[in-house]
């Protein structure tokens, strides 16, 4: 059950806590539909303390292509690949250690990988004590109105896991089976509510998040790329999924009721 949000001021905040990665390999995946990717484009954030020494960042916009920032250290940029507006994405980027970082997009409309790209430049990360999470901002010095995600999320999950095995093939089995079709997430939000201003954090129920100047009716049914899969639920996948134990994407079949 998606969740919209416009690009102005919408965004998902929680409170401190301490159950997010505190150390490589850590990795960050979210199914999205941008509705805008000018300015900057804010969509997941996890830090503690001074924004240019802990945590990481991921932009669907930034500098003229998509950004994962570790620290202070723009470790990956898509450069001119940017996710069209109104299509359906996934999106993953993953750090086995603080040189090696891949940035994975994934197009549900084309059935295609529209971006896979590896870097080895050196980033920060430096294990927070406590941690808090934003979905669809930024909270560094450079905040503006631009700096807000436009669009639909479906879901977002972080892992303690590097999914760059298999030149990607994690991320698509990820991408076409949901955030268990690899490992277990540490956190994941499913944006099922469709109600009220809390987003549920689905693993440890400590990290829910707090919704702050979204519209009355933020939530939408439908809409998700297919397979259509929910926490609780059962539904049909209705193309064949790809199925993966690391290396060649080699196994296919369609799947029934895939849902957690």
């Amino acid at each position: 059950m998606p969740l919209t949000m416009d690009g102005v001021d919408d965004r998902i905040s929680t409170a401190n806590r301490n159950n997010g990665p505190t150390a490589f390999p850590f990795s960050v995946v979210g199914v999205i539909n941008p509705s805008t990717v000018t300015g900057f484009r804010s969509l997941f954030q996890y830090q503690f303390g001074s924004y240019t020494t802990t945590g990481f960042l991921l932009t669907i916009v930034d500098s003229g292509g998509m950004g994962w920032w570790i620290g202070s250290t723009q470790v990956l940029n898509s450069g001119a690949v940017l996710p069209t507006i109104n299509k359906w994405y996934f999106i993953g980027v993953s750090s086995l250690n603080a040189t090696t970082h891949r940035m994975y997009l994934y197009d549900y409309a084309a059935r295609s990988v529209t971006l896979n790209v590896t870097s080895v430049t050196s980033g920060t990360f430096t294990n927070p004590a406590s941690s808090f999470f934003h979905i669809g901002m930024d909270t560094g010095d450079d905040v503006t109105y631009s700096d807000f995600f436009g669009g639909t999320i479906s879901y977002v999950a972080v892992y303690n896991k590097d999914f760059t095995l298999g030149g990607g093939d994690a991320f698509l089995a990820t991408a076409f089976l949901g955030p268990y079709a690899v490992a277990t997430p540490t956190n994941l939000w499913t944006f099922n509510e469709m109600t009220g201003t809390t987003v549920r954090e689905q693993i440890l129920n400590t990290n829910d998040g707090t919704m702050t100047s979204f519209p009355a009716s933020p939530w939408i049914e439908g809409g998700l790329p297919s397979p259509w899969w929910e926490i609780g639920g059962r539904r049909r996948v209705s193309r064949p999924a790809i199925v993966s134990a690391g290396g060649a994407v080699n196994t296919r079949k369609t799947l029934m009721g895939v849902g957690i």
